[in-house]
């Protein structure tokens, strides 16, 4: 399998958030996660290349929760880094860190570092809009495609943010999400958008899901 050539920050602050997004990586030197983390990369973008749209112009991509920009870098190997980058999520970090499925999210991230990774990966500042949801509501107008990796759907539930992301997205933008096991994920974005892929695995199913 190719693998991108994605960098990443690996101070010890970026470390710690990255651990608590991505718990497979934790316990494996810096030679080890940089080549996991890009696995996850080239993983990610194959199974989004053959439903994502082409482009005519520049396009807009979102990445809900996207931690230190991981699906926003998976957007930038399937179509480069010329277009808007927008990622949404929160500053700081849970004194706890507790997994599995919430009623609201829990918080682990710095969008300073995130920030700093998607510059390090080739994205130009002017590209790229970090919005914490803290303090700011979802941006206007509507996306090409809309990702969100073991974020929304999976940690908190779809109903938290569908009806903005009904607003957001146009005829034949693709969502991407996982979606957990026991939850009303599925049926709720069936309700409003066409499922075009979806993969199982133990605690939920992978989703691409095309606007209608």
């Amino acid at each position: 399998m190719d693998l991108p050539d994605a960098e990443l920050y690996l101070t010890e602050q970026h470390r710690e958030l990255l651990l608590c997004q991505r718990t497979d990586l934790i316990g494996k030197d810096e030679e080890a996660v940089l080549h996991l983390y890009r696995k996850h990369i080239a993983k990610a973008v194959r199974m989004l290349k053959d439903q994502v749209p082409g482009l005519a112009a520049k396009g807009r991509f979102l990445d809900i929760g996207c931690g230190l920009g991981f699906g926003l870098l998976v957007l930038k190997e399937l179509y480069g880094a010329d277009h808007c980058f927008v990622g949404l999520d929160k500053d700081g970090k849970d004194t706890e860190i507790k997994y599995g499925f919430k009623l609201h999210a829990e918080i682990y991230n710095d969008l300073a570092r995130t920030a700093e990774n998607l510059q390090l990966n080739g994205i130009a500042p002017e590209n790229v809009s970090l919005i914490n949801l803290d303090h700011n509501a979802f941006p206007d107008g509507t996306f090409d495609v809309v990702v969100s990796f073991l974020a929304y759907g999976w940690h908190f539930p779809i109903s938290t943010y569908f009806e903005t992301l009904k607003q957001v997205t146009r005829k034949q933008s693709i969502i991407y999400l996982d979606l957990r096991r026991k939850t009303d994920g599925l049926s709720m974005m069936a309700s409003e958008f066409d499922l075009v892929w979806a993969r199982e695995n133990k605690k939920g199913v992978s989703t691409i899901w095309r606007a209608r």
